[in-house]
């Protein structure tokens, strides 16, 4: 649905809101035809990042879903701040990829590839209480997605494994992004328990197949090994371990070059047990 639904990317000037209008003052507000007309067309794709030419225009989306067959009802949707500077000089995975240089060329052979292990932080955890030196408004997932998305896309790799990713936000966001824009296929395992982030597993489509994915409870999976008893005597360490709600996904795939071959991915987000 999503790769046939049509996008169009709009500005104009930013609206100036009056703090106070005299009440004498008649003031001619614009109909919806002259407001339409105030818009201009960007670009049609999909994903779309600003430059400084925009630096104060409004933005908006227009869409028209479809399923390959039919087309549903248009709908708009404005992005609510005007487009402003970022507030830092430069952002850490601009100095990241100065650092790596030639690095980042992907080889042509075929037997080459590029895992990317990366915990993007959950937008729960993303709070000025645990992150007392970052501006409130970088924590913000509005803020942080796009830029994650632009810096997993500049890596190139074949293999990403992600942490601490919202299942929201996966299925919203970056399951559409990798898919459409990388041509990454994703699995997602949650946690256990009341929370609503986990792990993801990517694959490049051109390079890989997966073939099955399973989630493990460590918690629950301790409990079937002889360490257990060890456990249970120790009280401190039970609770400890009691609490945890980590899950270890275990990926299988299939290299398209490599047909005699399967990998094995095993990705978890290990905090302290003991």
């Amino acid at each position: 649905m999503y790769e046939s639904s049509l996008f169009t990317w709009e500005h104009k000037e930013a609206s100036q809101e009056k703090s106070i209008i005299p009440k004498t003052k008649l003031v001619k507000r614009k109909s919806i035809s002259e407001d339409e007309n105030d818009w201009e067309t960007i670009t049609t794709t999909h994903f779309f990042t600003p430059d400084n030419s925009l630096l104060g225009r409004q933005l908006r989306l227009n869409c028209i879903p479809s399923d390959g067959k039919n087309f549903g009802l248009s709908f708009k949707v404005n992005i609510p701040e005007p487009v402003q500077t970022a507030p830092v000089n430069q952002f850490l995975y601009q100095f990241r990829m100065s650092e790596m240089g030639s690095k980042l060329q992907t080889p042509s052979d075929l037997d080459y590839i590029r895992v990317i292990s990366y915990n993007i932080l959950a937008d729960t955890l993303a709070t000025p209480e645990w992150f007392v030196s970052s501006p409130p408004e970088c924590l913000d997932s509005n803020y942080r997605v796009p830029l994650i998305a632009q810096e997993l896309n500049m890596y190139q790799g074949d293999i990403l494994c992600l942490q601490e990713v919202d299942e929201k936000l996966y299925e919203g966001t970056y399951k559409v992004f990798f898919q459409h824009e990388l041509n990454c296929e994703g699995v997602f395992s949650c946690k256990t328990g009341n929370t609503s982030e986990g792990v993801v597993t990517f694959c490049n489509r051109s390079k890989f197949t997966i073939l099955q994915s399973q989630t493990i409870a460590v918690r629950d999976h301790l409990k079937t090994m002889p360490l257990w008893r060890e456990i249970e005597k120790n009280e401190s360490v039970f609770n400890r371990v009691n609490e945890r709600n980590t899950v270890l996904q275990l990926s299988t795939v299939a290299p398209l070059a490599r047909r005699d071959m399967i990998l094995l991915i095993g990705k978890s987000q290990i905090i302290d047990f003991f």
